[in-house]
């Protein structure tokens, strides 16, 4: 399994906003039963606990389904949320789900 993902544990806050809502995260989970992106999982929901004000993750659990995370990820961008992350069920699919991204930010 290949994985791409920001070092959660770590993640230190700089950056100024200036719009009053919360950033809108994505987070597609290719299996959430996995210990370590179970421990993902809790650390972004540890997170956004303590900035409620500044976070809000959308956390989808792909149960190791690729069909499943391509509709979770369609309900994503249906919805517009401000960043995506995505950890692939299948890295076979990365271009085609990547592709459906920047068609919806480029659109």
């Amino acid at each position: 399994m290949i994985a791409i993902f920001i070092n959660v544990f770590s993640i230190e806050p700089k950056a100024i906003l200036k719009n009053t809502e919360p950033i809108r995260a994505g987070v597609l989970l290719y299996k959430g039963n996995d210990y370590f992106i179970s421990l993902v999982r809790n650390k972004l929901i540890e997170i956004e606990n303590q900035n409620k004000d500044r976070i809000q993750f959308i956390i989808y659990d792909g149960d190791g389904n690729q069909d499943l995370q391509d509709k979770q990820l369609a309900e994503l961008i249906k919805d517009k949320v401000d960043v995506i992350f995505l950890n692939i069920v299948n890295i076979n699919n990365a271009d085609k789900l990547l592709e459906e991204i920047k068609k919806a930010i480029f659109q």
